[in-house]
């Protein structure tokens, strides 16, 4: 299939799952309302709290800053959850297309709610080996900082803007393969299905880096209006929810037929080896 032909019928694939598509787009919208709802000490919201503490006291207080952890604690783990859930939900969905079934998203949201844990897990293990390979050409750049070796901070640099759309597309392959492999060997399986297609995760993670900077130059003329005039920031995150629910479906609709591409080729050069 290679990275611009998945790239292309990720599109189809998305169109055709609208209903997933929606429930991102409902997800998102429950994390915008959140944000605004939790509650904080002064009433009000929490978007509002740390405004009005610096207004009217000049600085936080420790109790303040305490409380406003907590609330951050406590929104993060909520979104967490809700991506958890959902992410598990559309990638099956988007699979049991690919491969001609049908499904229904009630009963996927339910398969899904016992699977929080792992889909967690396995995230929190995607993002720690991306930190731990990008460290390498992060500490380069820093050392060639530090020691006014432009050379070095270049090699650095170039190695990590190589690293970033092959991280983008390991993380797109993540919960496929949590799919057909259980636990935490899905993170071995994905890792090595990226590396031993290097081309196309690279050529499919600046596909989608360019189409998420086109899709953000069209979000442009939507929000410069808002921003005049002051609008809400509640009503500028709303209007950006179809943009991120469409991009988010996109990257995740690739990751599954990347991921079944990649199996597929793998699968028949251990065949070709074994005859």
């Amino acid at each position: 299939m290679g990275a611009l032909d998945a790239f292309s019928k990720a599109f189809s694939l998305v169109t055709k799952n609208k209903k997933a598509c929606f429930l991102v787009i409902i997800a998102y919208i429950a994390m915008a309302l959140m944000v605004f709802i939790l509650p904080a000490p002064a009433g009000g919201t929490a978007g509002e709290h740390t405004t009005i503490i610096f207004e009217e006291y000049g600085a936080p207080s420790a109790g303040s800053i305490f409380h406003d952890l907590k609330q951050f604690l406590l929104g993060l783990f909520i979104t967490v959850l809700i991506l958890s859930l959902v992410e598990y939900t559309v990638v099956k969905a988007y699979y049991l297309s690919v491969i001609g079934e049908k499904y229904s998203l009630a009963t996927l949201l339910w398969e899904a709610l016992p699977r929080i844990p792992a889909v967690i897990l396995i995230k929190v293990l995607a993002y720690l080996t991306s930190f731990i390979i990008g460290a390498i050409p992060l500490g380069l750049t820093i050392i060639g900082a530090l020691t006014i070796s432009p050379a070095l901070s270049l090699l650095g640099v170039s190695i990590l803007l190589l690293i970033i759309p092959v991280v983008l597309t390991f993380f797109a392959l993540v919960v496929p393969s949590y799919l057909q492999v259980n636990g935490v060997g899905a993170i071995v399986e994905a890792f090595q299905i990226t590396i031993r297609n290097i081309p196309s995760s690279f050529g499919y993670g600046v596909l989608f880096l360019l189409l998420g900077f086109t899709v953000s130059i069209g979000m442009v003329p939507l929000l410069i209006p808002l921003i005049i005039s002051n609008a809400s920031p509640l009503t500028i995150t709303l209007l950006e929810v179809p943009f991120k629910a469409f991009l988010t479906c996109f990257l995740w609709a690739g990751g599954v037929l990347l991921y079944l591409d990649f199996k597929e080729i793998n699968e028949r050069k251990e065949e070709e080896f074994l005859y």
